[in-house]
């Protein structure tokens, strides 16, 4: 069972197989509770069900009563971001709770889990939010930008760059990139290096990092799509397509087969983008589904203004011509310097910055 307090705050609980039949019938899911006399214990393991640092047992002797003046509705904390999820900014061992449109089934694969066989079935989420917290904008706006944000394009896939490779090799524990060594263990299998852990492994996984030239009517710019993205793009993880003896330049079909789709994106601009350090955009999101491109292609653009200036500039009467084709000349009391109008032209700057985002000054 998963307990919640008014506060929302949750807390896993279970009873023994002992105790079943005490408890079957209370309480069942929805009712508000007293629970007196329980033990408490750490939380540990894969796929527990709250990320509190402990959990709920049932003795004998535990009591279970009504609770007559718990609030009917208590705070959702527990709504997982999409982004969160993708970027691998959540723990891994607990489960999460997200809201989202299905919109493709992969297969069912067998996958081994600590010695046991499991069944896996991957299921593409569309986040309801896509379109409605992002901008958008063309690719010529996103590398004329000067915000730092997310923003969601469309754009087709015209290449990835193979001479930068399409995959790189990862620590098995920490997901992080590996290097080769001289070295190789007992089984004379090659050892490598992982600067995370500070040790040499065999365990190593192949991941996606593909760098794409996408483009669309305005222009053209290099996406980067890291291992999740890529892999709910390509449908194939990269252990599968990855071969030690392949030409590390030669592209797999499946990978290939992206060229010429047109998808939405939803990327990242950060700092390095605005100030020409990097001219790849990080894929935060990428979708292919046909009803939300033609959903998408149908909203109504509305071009980029991230600012604008407005100048005033009145002519007061004695800079007004005299009709003799010469114009009279300002008091020197009355004119102000070029610096002093500079000041004034930057006190009439609005800048209006978006949440999220921050305005980013040319250097």
């Amino acid at each position: 069972m998963v307990f919640v307090d008014k506060e929302g705050t949750r807390i896993h609980a279970s009873v023994g197989e002992q105790l079943i039949k005490k408890y079957e019938d209370r309480p069942t899911e929805g009712d508000a509770v007293v629970v007196h006399l329980f033990k408490v214990y750490d939380a540990f393991g894969d796929y527990r069900t709250t990320t509190h640092p402990y959990k709920i047992g049932f003795f004998q002797t535990t009591f279970v009563g009504k609770a007559d003046d718990f609030p009917s509705e208590v705070p959702e904390k527990y709504l997982a971001d999409y982004n969160d999820i993708l970027g691998g900014k959540l723990d891994n061992s607990c489960l999460v709770d997200v809201i989202g449109q299905i919109v493709n089934f992969g297969s069912l694969e067998n996958k081994m889990i600590k010695g046991k066989d499991n069944i896996r079935l991957l299921i593409e989420l569309r986040d309801q939010k896509f379109f409605v917290l992002n901008e958008r904008l063309t690719i010529r706006e996103i590398i004329d930008s000067t915000l730092v944000g997310t923003f969601v394009t469309m754009a087709t896939i015209e290449s990835i760059d193979a001479e930068r490779g399409w995959q790189y090799l990862s620590c098995k524990y920490c997901n992080k990139k590996v290097f080769p060594t001289t070295n190789v263990d007992d089984g004379m299998r090659p050892l490598f290096y992982c600067n995370t852990c500070d040790k040499e492994h065999i365990n190593v996984v192949s991941r996606f990092k593909l760098i794409a030239n996408v483009k669309d009517d305005s222009g053209e710019a290099n996406f980067l799509l890291f291992d999740t993205n890529a892999q709910m793009t390509v449908r194939r993880t990269a252990a599968e397509l990855y071969d030690e003896d392949e030409d590390p330049d030669f592209l797999p079909e499946a990978v290939s087969d992206l060229f010429g789709k047109r998808m939405l994106f939803e990327i990242s601009v950060d700092s390095d983008n605005i100030r020409g350090k990097s001219s790849q955009y990080l894929v935060r999101c990428a979708n292919d589904d046909r009803e939300m491109i033609e959903e998408f292609a149908a909203l109504p653009h509305k071009p980029a203004i991230h600012w604008i200036l407005l100048v005033l500039m009145l002519l007061g009467s004695d800079e007004i011509s005299d009709g003799s084709g010469g114009s009279s000349e300002t008091p020197v009391s009355k004119r102000k310097s070029k610096g002093e109008e500079e000041n004034d032209v930057e006190d009439q700057l609005s800048v209006k910055k978006k949440q999220g985002q921050k305005k980013i000054k040319g250097e």
